[in-house]
């Protein structure tokens, strides 16, 4: 599987028991179409636009879109800052994204899908969500990092890390040997919810290589609440 791909991890959740924060795909493109809309001469741009501006099926319920292979660079930006909310993101977001065409360039796949996925209410503290990166090698969980290092979190959510990382265990047989996974803690039960995958934190870093979060590169020990010595600012 390649673990950065969305379409890969909701299977295995599934084959896991894993509950994930579920996905509906709303468009399938390629590379090469994204490639000719930076060129400007695409009907993308409008497909996009609509989807986006559309309102699903069902009860009235926020909702967030992202590529198969990541969220945009702008979403990533403003969740970061910590909002209450679904961001507001245009079609522009989705193809003239410098984030985008990095994670695209260093993987092999052509097929692009857009997903559509309900907006999930976070435990937050200090209005930032709560979150977790579960870091993977070798087929053993290394660690656990709270997502934000800008955002300490109590010692009292150190067991809540470690229950991500035994969920994050029962997922490796059905996975890779080497990952990392983001879980979400929601709010309404305060339960985790598998949020997405992605490569392996490598150090020093030889292609693809996860943001160690809270820890300091090539230290992934343990759990981090907190930022540990040497964390990248």
């Amino acid at each position: 599987m390649n673990p950065i791909i969305l379409s890969d991890w909701l299977p295995a959740c599934a084959a896991a028991g894993v509950e994930a924060v579920p996905a509906e795909v709303v468009l399938e493109t390629t590379k090469a179409e994204l490639a000719q809309a930076m060129d400007g001469e695409s009907d993308l741009w409008d497909a996009i636009a609509l989807i986006i501006k559309s309102e699903p099926e069902g009860p009235p319920q926020p909702v967030m879109y992202r590529w198969d292979c990541c969220s945009p660079g702008w979403f990533k930006y403003l969740m970061s800052q910590g909002p209450a909310a679904p961001p507001v993101i245009e079609a522009y977001h989705f193809i003239d994204d410098p984030r985008l065409w990095d994670i695209i360039d260093d993987w092999n796949g052509e097929a692009m899908r857009l997903y559509r996925r309900p907006w999930v209410h976070a435990v937050k503290v200090d209005d930032y969500p709560v979150e977790f990166r579960v870091f993977v090698n070798d087929g053993v969980v290394q660690g656990v990092s709270s997502y934000y290092p800008q955002r300490p979190l109590p010692e009292s959510y150190r067991v809540v890390a470690k229950h991500a990382a035994l969920l994050t265990d029962t997922l490796i047989e059905h996975a890779c040997q080497a990952f990392t996974a983001d879980w979400l803690l929601r709010a309404s039960d305060n339960k985790l919810l598998f949020l997405e995958g992605g490569p392996p934190h490598l150090h020093p870093v030889t292609g693809p290589s996860a943001h160690p979060c809270c820890f300091a590169p090539g230290e992934i020990h343990g759990v981090a609440l907190e930022p540990q010595e040497g964390f990248i600012a």
